[in-house]
């Protein structure tokens, strides 16, 4: 089960990057676990929960790819696309980074679709909306770059 806040109820100063680990994932990296906190909520990772509106969906391997319709949608994904370059900009200024930020979230919102992890089977093709949680587990680094780990889950 995921509590998260609704995207426009983010704060960035609400933010803090754990100590850096060695990234399990990527050679030559290291990781920076994200904890989210204010007055009543806490949390491991920052976990937003939104709604896609005229969207339609495709198996695609292990995951679901969901296409958005960026004109219905457009305030919810700037929001999301604000709330990257926040932490990417936050982290960078806080941790003196001069690697290149990496906006992988961005990119996929601005190409359309978003990729979706579920154990559930879901039913394919168009949808009037879709309710998502996004969750964001921190800050990877490499050699040459930095930028977000996150994952879509249907809610």
């Amino acid at each position: 089960m995921f509590i998260g806040i609704e995207t426009s109820q983010y704060i960035n100063s609400n933010v803090v990057f754990s100590d850096k680990n060695p990234n399990n994932i990527m050679d030559n990296g290291y990781f920076y676990r994200i904890l989210y906190s204010d007055t009543f909520y806490k949390s491991t990772g920052l976990i937003v929960y939104f709604e896609f509106n005229t969207v339609s969906i495709e198996n695609y391997f292990n995951k679901i790819k969901c296409y958005i319709n960026k004109e219905n949608n457009k305030i919810i994904i700037k929001e999301l696309v604000d709330i990257e370059k926040s932490l990417i900009n936050t982290f960078a200024k806080n941790q003196s980074i001069t690697l290149k930020p990496s906006y992988i979230l961005s990119k996929q919102l601005n190409n359309d679709f978003i990729k979706i992890f579920s154990e559930k089977h879901q039913e394919i093709g168009r949808r009037k909306n879709i309710k998502l949680i996004l969750k964001i587990s921190g800050i990877w680094t490499n050699l040459t770059e930095f930028g977000i780990t996150f994952r879509f889950y249907i809610v």
